[in-house]
């Protein structure tokens, strides 16, 4: 956990005073993640490094892909079953970022230009072309007035991918939604716990916790992220610049992420977080069809002895689907799995 503030922790990693400068990639890598989890506790009272069981609620077709792959679907970023998610994180993080924008064009252009490449960056990279040219003018106007050549600014497009889970088991809102209206099921995994994930690929998987705040507290959040993030970026090495980017990115990606609607507190959720490289993408990509959209994602290899259970949902026919699918499990190599009915009176 990081020290009370940003001074003591600077202090803390070998950086005398708020003039010194971070010369390593280290030091700058920690002020950042301290500077983040500062801003966190004073969100949540808590950084989320902990859950209980996680229950990913789906239809039969795709428990059955689950146990005989053993991976995990993670879905393109814009093509979540409700987009307005992260529309939702995006807004408030514009929003900040607007207000913000002069003051710090007055303080420090570099850093004004620098949160706007990132801002920018995480609008474009999970938008659709349909709204590309608005999201462009936007970037280009920001950095015309920081006098950077609008056309030196490039981005990729999406490359992030998300699954997400709950903590709530045999959720009526829940199984409606996601789990074929009550006749998929919910598969129970591991709870996370520090730097223990369920899938196979933990250093290349951001777990997150769903904040579900309201709108002033989570802008609140915003700009004390920019007000630590700059006094970072005010002692490091200027050389250090890319880092900083990068490092600030993901923190934000994570952000928006996690940033829901206080109306959906009660599902408890957890997002899964994948970065890939372009190169990655054009390799691992994979397509299904829900509700007649064709969906891209990837699939993520998950940790067999991290499989804790299956929820029949309350619409689901008990006797034959939990027959097959312990038959499943065993003939998927699985560990004995609990295979149990909703309680919910759902018809």
């Amino acid at each position: 956990m990081p020290s009370a503030n940003m001074k003591d922790y600077l202090i803390s990693i070998g950086i005398s005073d708020l003039t010194a400068t971070i010369t390593t990639v280290e030091q700058l890598g920690a002020a950042l993640t301290a500077s983040h989890d500062e801003c966190l506790m004073i969100l949540n009272d808590s950084l989320g490094t902990k859950s209980g069981t996680l229950y990913h609620y789906t239809d039969l077709s795709a428990c059955l892909s689950i146990l005989e792959k053993s991976t995990l679907r993670f879905t393109d970023i814009r093509y979540c079953n409700d987009p307005e998610e992260i529309e939702g994180g995006l807004k408030i993080l514009n929003k900040v970022h607007n207000e913000l924008l002069d003051y710090y064009l007055r303080e420090n252009p570099q850093f004004a230009y620098t949160m706007s490449f990132l801002v920018h960056s995480l609008n474009l990279k999970t938008s659709f072309s349909l709204f590309d040219e608005k999201l462009l003018e936007k970037a280009y106007s920001d950095f015309a007035k920081i006098g950077v050549n609008p056309k030196g600014f490039t981005y990729i497009k999406s490359n992030i991918f998300i699954s997400c889970l709950s903590e709530k088991i045999d959720d009526l809102r829940q199984w409606m939604p996601y789990a074929d209206d009550g006749r998929g099921v919910a598969i129970g995994f591991k709870g996370i716990d520090g730097q223990h994930f369920f899938t196979t690929e933990e250093a290349g998987i951001l777990a997150i916790k769903v904040c579900y705040k309201d709108a002033a507290k989570k802008e609140e959040f915003v700009k004390n992220i920019y007000d630590r993030a700059y006094k970072v970026f005010q002692v490091m090495d200027p050389r250090l610049a890319m880092v900083f980017v990068n490092e600030s990115y993901g923190a934000l990606l994570g952000d928006v992420v996690a940033c829901k609607s206080e109306n959906y507190k009660d599902e408890e959720e957890w997002r899964l977080i994948k970065v890939l490289k372009q190169e990655e993408v054009e390799k691992e990509l994979l397509f299904r069809i829900k509700d007649n959209i064709v969906r891209p994602y990837i699939d993520v290899v998950i940790d067999k002895d991290s499989f804790l259970e299956i929820v029949l949902g309350p619409k689901a026919e008990e006797l034959l689907n939990s027959h097959a699918l312990m038959n499943a499990s065993r003939r998927y190599s699985y560990p004995s799995k609990i295979i149990e009915k909703s309680k919910i009176a759902y018809r």
